[in-house]
């Protein structure tokens, strides 16, 4: 079984050693807040997971209630993982606001 975190700012300042010595995984770090900036821990928890070979990969909590708003959040997540220079790197899309499901449901003719 693997073992992995997800982490934000929420979480505040992580000990990267300590998730290393939990051998830890991989983690999960979220890339982009809801006003569209990088998550305030994200370059820290990007160094932390580097610097301890921890595979590591990148979730977006969405707010998005059209498809419209769902390419925009997309597109700010695309320029920071660009800005670190990270690509291939995994985006987990998390949808858990019921405003937010009824977009991601398909219609009766899909």
């Amino acid at each position: 079984m693997w073992k992995g975190i997800d982490v934000s700012d929420n979480q505040g300042v992580i000990d990267w050693e300590q998730v290393a010595t939990a051998k830890v995984s991989f983690a999960i770090l979220r890339s982009v807040r809801r006003s569209g900036k990088a998550d305030h821990q994200f370059a820290a928890n990007l160094e932390g997971c580097r610097k301890r070979n921890i595979p590591m990969s990148v979730y977006k909590y969405t707010y998005a209630a059209t498809p419209e708003a769902a390419r925009q959040e997309a597109q700010q997540v695309v320029v920071l993982l660009q800005s670190y220079g990270l690509t291939g790197t995994m985006v987990w899309w998390d949808v858990e606001d019921k405003d937010c499901l009824l977009y991601t449901s398909p219609s009766p003719r899909d």
